[in-house]
């Protein structure tokens, strides 16, 4: 699988350079990433002198509700319900996780040495498999409060978007309407560090900010031109805006920027973007 996906990426790659060949596992991830989301245990891995090592528990995860998995714990061997436990070290990091992860309400058993006894003690800890959100990816809204030479402190909000995921909008919206009720004088757009993702969400997006109008133009090989729009009518806010921006900020996040920067309804800050314009 590894070697075929070495193949199909050279090939993809000289054709279109950001254009990647994803295996069915990979996929799979790039979903969890798009959506957020997964079934499992809530557990961050990592692979250290052939272990799999837990790096961090993720919150509200079924890990996280029993309190009986740990960072640095070790995981030698994992389980399905009353199956057999079977020896994962020296493991792959990838086929450990296809273990440990399943659908919700299975039953998976995982073999551990406790990371925080000298003694080489063995526990088997049993867990039910749910949806594990990762919050920590989600956007965010802070309050900043600028000191002012002329004696006037105006609240900002600042809303950092790590990336375009599936359903960013929503979210944004709702840090939006807190942002209000705490009488902010404008909001940050924080799109640094912002790869991209979802085309849709950065039209949408868009939306929440501007009354209608075409927001990008995607051109096909054979020479279809297909124009991405907000026509619901609605500006969710119309104060004062500003985008940041940086070299690491591209794809969906330039397609934002620009648009906010093309209607005049924002000042956009920062570093030259990276310039990936294929969707």
């Amino acid at each position: 699988e590894d070697v075929f996906q070495s193949v199909m990426n050279a090939f993809s790659r000289s054709i279109e350079a950001h254009t990647s060949y994803l295996s069915p596992r990979n996929a799979e991830r790039f979903q969890m990433q798009m959506n957020l989301s997964f079934e499992g245990i809530g557990a961050s891995l990592q692979v250290e002198d052939e272990h799999t090592v837990v790096r961090k528990i993720i919150a509200g995860g079924p890990a996280d509700k029993s309190g009986k998995l740990k960072p640095e714990d070790k995981i030698v061997g994992v389980g399905q319900a009353d199956g057999e436990i079977v020896d994962v070290v020296g493991w792959r990091l990838d086929e450990v996780v296809e273990l440990i992860k399943g659908p919700k309400g299975t039953i998976v058993r995982l073999q551990v040495l406790k990371g925080d006894s000298d003694a080489k003690k063995y526990e088997l800890i049993q867990f039910t498999r749910d949806k594990v959100k990762l919050e920590d990816q989600q956007a965010q809204s802070k309050v900043y409060i600028p000191e002012s030479t002329l004696g006037e402190n105006a609240p900002l909000g600042v809303i950092e978007i790590p990336s375009f995921y599936n359903g960013l909008t929503g979210h944004v919206r709702k840090l939006i309407d807190e942002l209000k009720t705490q009488n902010v004088s404008g909001i940050i757009i924080d799109l640094r560090g912002n790869g991209g993702g979802s085309l849709n969400e950065s039209r949408t997006l868009t939306g929440l900010f501007i009354d209608s109008g075409p927001v990008v133009q995607v051109r096909s090989g054979n020479g279809r031109v297909d124009i991405e729009r907000d026509s619901d009518g609605v500006i969710h806010y119309d104060g004062p805006l500003t985008v940041l921006v940086d070299r690491y900020s591209a794809s969906a996040s330039e397609i934002f920027a620009a648009a906010m920067q093309d209607y005049n309804r924002a000042i956009v800050i920062g570093e030259q973007t990276f310039g990936k314009g294929t969707v």
